[in-house]
């Protein structure tokens, strides 16, 4: 398998330090909330705020098109950070050949096939609250 930073979109960010917020799963699609780091290339980069190492943003992973999906799901409960926000750890792998995605870390362990898959983060760097999870 590839990994993820071959996938268009994804190769301006690092997702070894990323954290996913919350994954929902519907009908032919899966979206994943995630804090993400993005790197200097990318179009909504901004130096790291104090105390921070990395230029952190809300998006998206976004599956579309899901067909054959299996969520192994983890007995781990988010974690909570100074701010209140909930996450459920770093993803640890990010993989894919074809039309064939797998993704896990401290949330489970997915694997589907998808006709698409993107990463939406808001262009104009603002880190406005993008709500997949209420």
């Amino acid at each position: 398998m590839r990994p993820y930073y071959e996938l268009n979109d994804f190769d301006e960010v690092y997702l070894e330090d990323s954290f996913v917020l919350c994954a929902v799963a519907s009908p032919r699609s899966v979206r994943l909330l995630v804090e993400l780091v993005l790197r200097e290339s990318h179009a909504a980069y901004a130096p790291p705020l104090v105390g921070e190492m990395y230029c952190y943003r809300r998006g998206e992973i976004v599956f579309e098109a899901v067909t054959d999906l299996a969520w192994k799901m983890y007995d781990r409960r988010p974690a909570i950070d100074a701010s209140g926000t909930h996450d459920y750890g770093g993803i640890d792998l990010f993989e894919f050949e074809g039309n064939r995605y797998v993704i896990e870390g401290d949330f489970g362990r997915l694997s589907m096939e998808a006709d698409i898959c993107r990463l939406e983060v808001p262009e104009d760097g603002s880190n406005r609250r993008i709500d997949v999870c209420e």
